[in-house]
């Protein structure tokens, strides 16, 4: 069985909730800046990917689907669902030798450009 897209995410436009304030971890923070945590997912063995996260003012993780859940208001998500998304394996495409440094490259501008 070949694997098949099943969908394309794009990010939304986070600058659009600098000022709001989100709940993580019980604690309550105003979001200053927010990135996506790509690092959660690129570059690591399938065992070790994790779906989107968000990076709150530089140190809080959070992800996507709490955030969202929380900035929409969504009552309808149990706790135990949002912790299999957290958990969830994503598998993609495996990048051949030819390609594996330009993949790695990639991996590392977007990590070097996120520190800036």
């Amino acid at each position: 069985m070949k694997p098949k897209k099943l969908f394309k995410a794009e990010v939304p436009e986070l600058e659009d909730y600098i000022g709001r304030t989100v709940v993580i971890d019980g604690q309550k923070i105003k979001i200053e800046s927010i990135v996506g945590n790509i690092g959660m997912v690129l570059g690591r063995a399938p065992k070790d990917q994790r779906p989107q996260f968000y990076e709150i003012n530089g140190s809080h993780r959070i992800s996507m689907l709490r955030f969202h859940a929380q900035m929409t208001g969504a009552t309808d998500i149990t706790e135990e669902q949002f912790k299999q998304f957290e958990e969830m394996e994503f598998w993609s495409e495996k990048v051949d030798e030819k390609n594996s440094k330009t993949a790695e490259q990639l991996v590392d501008d977007i990590m070097k450009k996120s520190k800036e």
